[in-house]
């Protein structure tokens, strides 16, 4: 029994520090603005990133992740076996955003499979 607990309970703490604030889509351009979005305004609008590092010229680089499992497929047409393999569709999305000295944005890259 606690190991159904622990692993409910760790299974919650991930999903809840994969989730961002808001979803990360396409249209994160119009919201990212280089040169004038800081850091703390993209922050408070996606909360804190996956990972930051450094690059060689000393730039904060912050990753932003996210997965999506979709249903592709109405439950009534699959057997339950076959539900998990053909029925969802997972979907990921990555932003990474480099941060100039100033603290701004200064390029951001979006990927999405």
């Amino acid at each position: 029994m606690k190991k159904i607990l622990l692993l409910i309970m760790l299974s919650i703490m991930v999903s809840a520090s994969v989730a961002a604030k808001e979803n990360i889509d396409a249209e994160i351009g119009l919201k990212l603005r280089e040169g004038i979005t800081t850091e703390d305004e993209v922050v408070a609008m996606l909360g804190e990133p996956y990972a930051k590092t450094l690059d060689f010229d000393g730039n904060v680089i912050a990753v932003y992740n996210q997965e999506y499992v979709e249903k592709r497929v109405k439950d009534a047409v699959l057997p339950v076996a076959a539900r998990g393999i053909w029925g969802t569709e997972t979907r990921k999305q990555r932003l990474a955003i480099t941060y100039g000295a100033s603290g701004r944005v200064k390029e951001y890259e979006f990927l999405a499979k």
